[in-house]
């Protein structure tokens, strides 16, 4: 998958976990809470407050997911603004505060954000630390089958236009279709079947 979203509502705060693309090695939350109007802030309108994590903080916030009775807090500035962040996870219970907003996680809410963090770790470690053959080859893949297609219809055209049907030819016309694969990072391509 290429992108993950999740939301997490309380009763006066909520969470949203972005992913970002598969290949950049961070992640982002935004914390929006309820207003004493009743209504919620509106991320399309820029409000609540967002937050970037890179893979190092990644791997504080999971080691605080999966150790009870643990903590992390770290302090971010971007331009001229300042955000206290701070992990505390209590025995059933964890909670994230961000200067100006807080959001509590039941034992449920706990392993949803966990295993999905867990996951998008995995695949940021994989896809964003560098040059990925096998998550390019699947591009370069898909633009090779357009150019064997191509290739193979040209070759098509050129032969029939070569051969007079009237005319016994001692090399029949043989139709090829080429069939590549990936192995081990690299894009091989079998030999053409070929039919009669």
């Amino acid at each position: 998958m290429e992108r993950h979203n999740f939301s997490f509502f309380g009763q006066k705060s909520a969470l949203f976990l972005d992913s970002g693309s598969l290949n950049e090695p961070a992640i982002y939350i935004r914390l929006i809470k309820k207003l004493p109007s009743g209504t919620w802030e509106k991320p399309s309108r820029k409000e609540g407050k967002s937050i970037k994590f890179n893979l190092l903080e990644m791997t504080e916030i999971l080691h605080v997911l999966h150790t009870p009775n643990s903590s992390w807090s770290t302090v971010h500035r971007f331009k001229q603004q300042q955000t206290s962040i701070k992990f505390d996870h209590k025995e059933a219970t964890l909670q994230m505060f961000a200067t100006g907003y807080s959001k509590f996680f039941n034992r449920a809410e706990i392993r949803v954000f966990r295993d999905l963090l867990t996951h998008i770790y995995k695949e940021k470690i994989q896809f964003a630390t560098g040059n990925n053959e096998k998550y390019n080859n699947k591009q370069n893949v898909k633009n090779n089958e357009k150019y064997h297609e191509r290739h193979n219809e040209s070759y098509l055209k050129k032969q029939n236009s070569r051969s007079n049907p009237n005319q016994f030819s001692p090399n029949p016309v043989r139709e090829q279709t080429v069939s590549p694969t990936i192995e081990s990072g690299s894009l091989n391509v079998l030999e053409p079947n070929i039919m009669i």
